[in-house]
Order: C-alpha cells, then sequence, then structure tokens
C-alpha cells in the first residue's frame, strides 16, 4: 500500500478549514438548522445548483464547528476521494500530526482502511466531520468503492456531510433503511413565503407585498431564482413585465439555467423536460407518445425525486408538473429558437389528448400550436359538452382562431351559438343558427339535430321574455328531456326551470330544478350543478328566504371557483344574494357595498342580454335605494325606489317578487316621512300589480293602522290569516308581525303583543331576516328591552337587534336610577352577590337589572358592557 505524508499540502485536492464562511447577506434558516444539528451519523442534501446547498452547511458550521474538515470536489481531485478526506482530517485543528502515519491511500479492503481510521479518531477522543461539497463530481467508481464503508460503519466517530445536485449519485442502501442519514432535497430547501420576505428587506428593500407574492408563486422558493428575481426587480425598467414572467425577461436567470441547471443533463433528460414543459400536466404515457423515447416514466420520476425539476402527484404519484420558472425558462427559449418545433410539440399532444378522450387539454393544446386543424375536429366533436362543462372560454378563443370556417360547418356553428347564449348573448347565437340553417346536412345525425333544437328553443325563450310572455315558445319541445345525451336532458329540464318561474310556479321549478341537479351530480358535471344551484340560490332569495339563498350560494363557490363563474350573470346574482342578505340582516352599508359590485358586474353584460341582464338591474338598484334609506338618505332612496318602480314588469321572471318588495319598502318609507299622497300611489299601484297577494293585504292594512283604526286594520289582515291571500316574499310576514304587534301595544294588549313579537322572533331566526324587527316602532324594543334573559332559545337575536337598533338611530338607551347604579359597579372586581350586599338588594334582582343593562347596551358579557357604558357615557 502506498503511504504518503499527509504534512506536505497536496495540489491535488481543495481543502477548506475549519468553516466556510456565510456570506453576510444570507438569511438564517433555523427550522433547517435544527433538523442539520439533530442529523444521525451521515447527511446528505441534494438538489439543483442554487439551492443553498453549501450555504447551509456553512451556516450550521459557522454557529457550531467543532472539528470539520472541509474538501470542495473538482477534477483535479475527483479520482481520490479517499486521499481527499484524510488530507482534510489531517489539517484539522485538534487532530495531532502525524496521528494517521500508516493509512495508506491505496487499500483493496476499504471497510478495514474506514475502520482503521475510525480507530486511530477514537483513541485521540475525536468526532470529526467531513463535508464533501458535490460529492457526485467525484468518480462513480471512487463513490462506489469509499462512501458505503463510510455510511454502513457503525459507530464510526466521522460524520460524513454530503452535498449533491442529485440524490441518485450516493448510493445510500442500508444507512437509509436504518435511519442513519438525513436526507434534505429541494422541496426542504426552497424557500417558505416568510423567508422569501425576510430575503426580499436584504436584495429589493423596495417592493411591495402583492410584487413579492407574484415572484414567489413563479420561482416557488427556488433559492437562486428567487434571489436573481430579486435583484432583477430592483434594476427592473419595467417592473410589470418582468413579475409576468420573470425567466422570459431576467438574463441572469436564463444564463442560470442554460449554463448551470440544464447544461450537464443527458439529452434524453432534456428532451423529456422540454415536452413535459408543453403540458400542465404530465403522464408517463402522454410523454412517451410525444417524445418516442422509452424509460419515461424512469426519466419522470428522476426528474421529479433526484433532481425536483418536476413535482408529483395523483395516484400512485404519476401525474408530473415542471416547477413554474423552469417551464417559463425552456417554453420562451423554444419559442425564441425553435418556434416551428415548439409548434409540433403541441400539436403531437393536442393528438394524444383528443385520443385519450381529454378534449379541452386537447383544444389548449391545439390553441398553443396554432393547429387550425386540430381546433376545428376537437370543437365539432366535443364544443358543445366543453361549454356544458365551464370551458366556454377556450371554445370561443378556439372559434375566434378558426375566424370565418366556423360558417362553413353546421356542427361549429351549433357550437358558436351554445357559446353566445352561454354568456347571455342570444341575438348573437341566432345569427349563427341561421348560418347552420343554410349549410344543414340533409340527414343529420339525432345528436346534432337535438343541439340544435335546444339552441333554438334557449333563443326563443329569450325573446319571449323581451315580448314579456310567461309561456315557452311555440313548439316547445319537451322530448328533449328524454334525451341520450344527459346535458341536453339537464339543459331541457332547466329550460322548463325558467318557464315555471316565470309563470310563478315556483314550487314546480323548485322540484325540476332538483331533478336536473341530481342528474348534474350523477354524471359529475361540476358547471351545470353550480349553474343550477345558483338558479336556486337566486329563487330562494327573490322569494325571501335569505338563509337558503345564503346557503346555496356558498354551495355554488365551493363547486365553481372565482375564475370559473365569470363575470355575468353568476357573478351579479352572486352579489345580488349578497348584498339582499346584508340589508335584511340589518346591515345597510354592507349591503349598498355588495349592490355596488353588482352594478359593476352589470357593465360586463351585454344589451342582448335582454330580459336578465333589465331583471337582475331592477333588483340591484331595488337594493342599493332600500340600502339608501336605512343609512338615512330617504328623499334619495324614494326616488330610486319611484325609478324601479316605473321599470319593474311583473310579467317577467321574479317580477312580483321584485313588485312585492319594492310595494312593501316605498310605502312603509312614504308612511314614515308623512307622504300621504306618495303613500296612496303606492297602495294604488300594488292593487294593480299585486292583487291577491298577502303584501297588498299589508299595504291596505297600514293606512288605518296608522290612525289607531284597529279593527280596520285587523280586518284587511283577516284574508292574510285565513290563507284567502298568500305573501309572494317568506318575510313580508315579519312586517305583519310588526303590524300588528304595534297595534295590540297600542290598545293595551300587552299578553298578546308578547306572544306576536315572541312569533316573530322565531320565524326571523328562521330566515335569517332581521331588517322589518330592526325597524320597528320604539314600543317593540321597549318590550323587547324589558323582556330581555326571557326570549329563551331567541335570546341572542334579540340582543343582536337591540344592538342593530343602537348603532343604526345613533340614540343612546336611557337607564334607570336602579340600573345606572349597578352598572357603576361593574367595573369593580365585585361578584353578583357582593354587588347585591353593597345594594342592599336580592342577588336575583340584581340578575334582573343585569339582564335590562345589557340589552340596553346591547352586549351579551360583564366586559362588554363596561365599554360599552364608558363609550356611550353612562359611565364617566
Amino acid at each position: 500500500m502506498e503511504q504518503i505524508d499527509l504534512e506536505v499540502p497536496d495540489p491535488r485536492f481543495t481543502v477548506y478549514y475549519p468553516t466556510v464562511q456565510t456570506p453576510a447577506d444570507v438569511i438564517q434558516r433555523p427550522k433547517l438548522l435544527s433538523r442539520l444539528a439533530a442529523a444521525p451519523a451521515s447527511v446528505l442534501i441534494s438538489a439543483p445548483a442554487g439551492f443553498g446547498k453549501t450555504t447551509l452547511l456553512s451556516q450550521w458550521l459557522d454557529a457550531d464547528p467543532g472539528t470539520t474538515a472541509w474538501v470542495t470536489v473538482d477534477q483535479s481531485n475527483s479520482g481520490e476521494l479517499w486521499a481527499a478526506v484524510l488530507g482534510a482530517i489531517q489539517r484539522c485543528p485538534g487532530v495531532q500530526s502525524g496521528s494517521l502515519h500508516g493509512l495508506g491511500l491505496i487499500h483493496d479492503n476499504p471497510s478495514n482502511a474506514v475502520h482503521q481510521l475510525g480507530r486511530l479518531l477514537a483513541a485521540d477522543g475525536l468526532l470529526v466531520r467531513v463535508v464533501l461539497d458535490g460529492v457526485d463530481r467525484f468518480e462513480r467508481r471512487e463513490r462506489e468503492r469509499w462512501l458505503p464503508a463510510f455510511l454502513n460503519h457503525r459507530d464510526l466517530p466521522v460524520q460524513l456531510l454530503m452535498t449533491a445536485r442529485t440524490s441518485r449519485s450516493v448510493d445510500l442502501g442500508a444507512a437509509r433503511l436504518t435511519g442513519r442519514i438525513l436526507e434534505l432535497l429541494p422541496n426542504d430547501l426552497a424557500f417558505s413565503l416568510d423567508e422569501a420576505k425576510d430575503l426580499a428587506a436584504i436584495n429589493a428593500p423596495g417592493l411591495g407585498a402583492g410584487e413579492l407574492t407574484g415572484l414567489f408563486q413563479q420561482t416557488e422558493g427556488w433559492p437562486a431564482g428567487l434571489v436573481l428575481a430579486l435583484q432583477a426587480f430592483q434594476n427592473a425598467k419595467d417592473p410589470a413585465a418582468l413579475l409576468a414572467d420573470v425567466a422570459g425577461n431576467s438574463r441572469k436567470i436564463a444564463d442560470y439555467f442554460e449554463r448551470v441547471v440544464l447544461a450537464g443533463l443527458p439529452p434524453a433528460e432534456q428532451e423529456v423536460l422540454r415536452t413535459a414543459s408543453l403540458c400542465r400536466e404530465l403522464n408517463p404515457g402522454q410523454a412517451a407518445a410525444i417524445t418516442g423515447l422509452p424509460d419515461v416514466g424512469l426519466i419522470l420520476a428522476s426528474l421529479a425525486d433526484d433532481l425536483g425539476f418536476l413535482e408529483n402527484s395523483g395516484e400512485r404519484r404519476t401525474v408530473f408538473r415542471v416547477r413554474p420558472l423552469l417551464k417559463n425558462y425552456i417554453l420562451g427559449d423554444l419559442a425564441r429558437r425553435f418556434p416551428g418545433e415548439l409548434q409540433r410539440r403541441h400539436s403531437a399532444a393536442a393528438a394524444w389528448h383528443l385520443q385519450a378522450g381529454q378534449p379541452l387539454s386537447g383544444l389548449w393544446h391545439a390553441l398553443n400550436g396554432a393547429d387550425c386543424e386540430l381546433i376545428a375536429a376537437i370543437l365539432e366533436k366535443s364544443g358543445v359538452a366543453l361549454i356544458n362543462s365551464g370551458g366556454q372560454a377556450m371554445v370561443r378563443q378556439g372559434l375566434t382562431e378558426l375566424g370565418s370556417v366556423v360558417l362553413d360547418s353546421p356542427a361549429l356553428c351549433l357550437v358558436a351559438a351554445f357559446g353566445h347564449l352561454e354568456i347571455h348573448q342570444p341575438l348573437a347565437a341566432a345569427r349563427f343558427l341561421a348560418a347552420a340553417s343554410r349549410v344543414w346536412p340533409l340527414e343529420p345525425s339525432r345528436d346534432v339535430d337535438e343541439l340544435r333544437t335546444l339552441a333554438e328553443a334557449e333563443v326563443s325563450w329569450f325573446a319571449t321574455q323581451r315580448q314579456q310572455d310567461p309561456e315557452p315558445p311555440v313548439g316547445w319541445p319537451e322530448s328533449l328531456v328524454f334525451s341520450a345525451d344527459p346535458s341536453i336532458r339537464i339543459k331541457a329540464t332547466m329550460m322548463q326551470v325558467k318557464t315555471e318561474l316565470a309563470r310563478g310556479n315556483f314550487a314546480e321549478a323548485e322540484l325540476r330544478a332538483q331533478r336536473a341537479l341530481a342528474e348534474a351530480n350523477d354524471v359529475g358535471n361540476v358547471h351545470l350543478v353550480g349553474k343550477i344551484i345558483l338558479r336556486q340560490a337566486s329563487a330562494a332569495s327573490m322569494l325571501g328566504d335569505l338563509r337558503k339563498a345564503s346557503d346555496l350560494l356558498a354551495v355554488y363557490e365551493d363547486h365553481l371557483p372565482e375564475r370559473a363563474r365569470g363575470s355575468s350573470p353568476g357573478g351579479v346574482l352572486g352579489a345580488l344574494i349578497r348584498s339582499s342578505a346584508a340589508l335584511l340582516h340589518g346591515e345597510p352599508a354592507a349591503a349598498a357595498v355588495a349592490a355596488d359590485v353588482g352594478r359593476t358586474e352589470l357593465g360586463h353584460m351585454t344589451a342582448s342580454s335582454g330580459g336578465v341582464g333589465e331583471l337582475l338591474s331592477l333588483a340591484v338598484d331595488l337594493v342599493k335605494a332600500t340600502a339608501q334609506m336605512d343609512l338615512g338618505g330617504r328623499q334619495q332612496a324614494l326616488e330610486g325606489m319611484r325609478q324601479v318602480r316605473a321599470r319593474i314588469d311583473t310579467a317577467s321572471p321574479f317580477g312580483k317578487p321584485l313588485c312585492a318588495w319594492m310595494a312593501v319598502t316605498e310605502h312603509a318609507a312614504a308612511m314614515a316621512l308623512g307622504h300621504t299622497r306618495r303613500a296612496r300611489e303606492i297602495l294604488e299601484w300594488s292593487e294593480i300589480h299585486l292583487t291577491g297577494t298577502g303584501e297588498l293585504a299589508l299595504i291596505r292594512a297600514q293606512g288605518p293602522a296608522a290612525l289607531n283604526r284597529f279593527d280596520v286594520a285587523r280586518s284587511r289582515l283577516a284574508p292574510l290569516h285565513a290563507g284567502a291571500v298568500v305573501p309572494v316574499l317568506a318575510w313580508t310576514w315579519l312586517h305583519v308581525s310588526v303590524l300588528e304587534c304595534t297595534m295590540a301595544l297600542r290598545a293595551g294588549q300587552r299578553s298578546k303583543a308578547i306572544a306576536i313579537l315572541d312569533e316573530a322572533l322565531e320565524r326571523a331566526n328562521e330566515l335569517n331576516v332581521l331588517r322589518p324587527l330592526v325597524l320597528a316602532p320604539q314600543e317593540i324594543m321597549d318590550l323587547l328591552i324589558e323582556r330581555a334573559g326571557v326570549h329563551g332559545l331567541q335570546e341572542p337575536l334579540s340582543l343582536r337587534l337591540l344592538a342593530l337598533r343602537s348603532g343604526g338611530t345613533k340614540q343612546r338607551q336611557s337607564l334607570t336610577q336602579r340600573e345606572q347604579e349597578v352598572l357603576a359597579l361593574l367595573p369593580s372586581h365585585l361578584s353578583q352577590e357582593q354587588i347585591a350586599a353593597e345594594l342592599h338588594l336580592s342577588v336575583n334582582t340584581i340578575k334582573t337589572h343585569l339582564r335590562l343593562v345589557y340589552a340596553k347596551l346591547g352586549v351579551s358579557s360583564r366586559h362588554d358592557a363596561v365599554a360599552a357604558a364608558y363609550r356611550n357615557g353612562h359611565l364617566p
């Protein structure tokens, strides 16, 4: 065996000791440092260049240097792993000069050599950390001979700390199975958003929170990518362009990927990586079909697990996605240098998806490859199905790409018609149906013929809404509900739902909607499920059942993420339901804000939306006017209501609920302001448009009740209680209860008033509607206060009402002298028993006074009562 003098520096390998100093501008990473501190015998940190492997080890060893030998592997020492380790250890402080004499550089038995090294170090009582920075750069034969000897030797006084660009370069074998090695992979080394914030404070102190989030999403915490992106942002002439595409707008990042990250990859891995970058997600079968390479699954797994360039997920982790920063660089590079190749790859991917029955992904690739032939083929076969499953935006993009070619294909004309119907543009849809008729085949297939019939029926339905005709179109094809195509059946059933709503048959409409919903769930069409639920939510909202409407809206938003809902009419309906719920829950300021959102969403709808857009506009304006009324802008609100009343059409869907809402609200406001002529005008209008409704009975009773002609008022409400007339809106009953409770109190019928109030509280809780009670006369509020603590299950609701009334009217509730005395002792730490003794009262009496004080202050605890008392001036 060869002997060397370890005292003489050997130029064949680079040795640093005792540590490598950490750069001053690098952030600390305590979680990773804690994992290293608790590491077992060995450590392997594997990640591509730029993940901070060396920096992390430097941080750890700076804090706890111990006895450390650091070897940076390069071409000069890549064939001499054992010599590099021995030379580094011998130069460590604490290792006695000549202690390793007798160990040769050449050994037939590496395990025996490592054992001898351990024996010599143990004799000196040393534990040495040996850093092999870039262990993968040692020649393969050296790694295979020496690393298992170190890794598998138990009780060795050497802790091996290795960094590598890929974990496959080290055979961890038994060390991994027995837990004697800590592995840190790319996902472990990636920065968190909080760490990115710390890094930005050093490298780009002027970066905003939104901009940092954008950079973080593109880099996914890739340390070098994030640092370079932050530095590029500091020097960017156009920060917006940089944020849109970091890899494409930063020369340093592009150089980093080209010269450092990808330079050493074998050709097959580069080919698979380019193909994977084309796709949002990729599986091995798809990659093999596009690249034609064998063993693609193994290459994908290696790119994900060993290099961290991809993320894998799904069942058996066979769905792969390229990290965004790397993906953007590769696509940009292909587009600049090989545009034809990029399109060819997209076309190949589109053909694979089409054959695999994935038309949406196929269409996406065909669009990116500008392959009009494939675009047309996909849309002719699956365009309507894509629209019905939420892919209308991409379908319209495909139709635009095809241009006038669409007019030569009846199937494409139908797709275009349904695309316009989806966004409520019936006039444009009608033009494409006319174009389809001009090229219609003599013997169309049954499914194409049914699609045409359905499209014509939907266009006709829009026309009937303009003509204010609630009846279905002439020749409405009821047979479509028995189509073999589930999406046609579902849409035909929803046509029936719209027709029943227009007729005012709300129960029948709900029954048919439930059938459509069940079928949409059965076939797994999330888009249609969401649309049906939204239709149910809007119906519940218009009919005054705000709890049901809000619950359904939440379900709708769970089914359809925001990006899939579109801006109209779903966005308008969502804003309308929120604004209505806030208003009827006694929160007019929030209602006004949500109504403004609805008005903005309405701006995205086209004039050809016809009656639908006008109906939504009326509802939004009515909510806004009512909110203005509750916020104190009464004259402006009354004028807004007058304008809504002039535009309402009772024959349109939900026209009658809008009439009922508007009439009850405007009449009550006119009565409160003493505008008797206006109140009479509304009554006469209601006699025409609300005949046979509970709302008309209520309005007719309010006039005599205001004049204390209670018998006349009760006689006009009698048909309502007898069931001869029924309210259009569920919460109209609350207005009736408020009127009857007020009359009972003013007539001295206290017991009757209490019973009516209790029933009203229960109904308000059931509907989640508070506004009629919040705006009730003061005597009802006084009754609520007097009965504080005895409302049972409705006690929280009564406290909520009092709090809303106090906040809305800006009036301070007066306290009796005894209540003020009890309140004055609340800031002390006296118990209720001690307060009772102080005031010479019983504990039960103190509890009663406390309930009244809490109710008047609109609170539910002692702490909140004290705070409210100071805030409202009850305490000095």
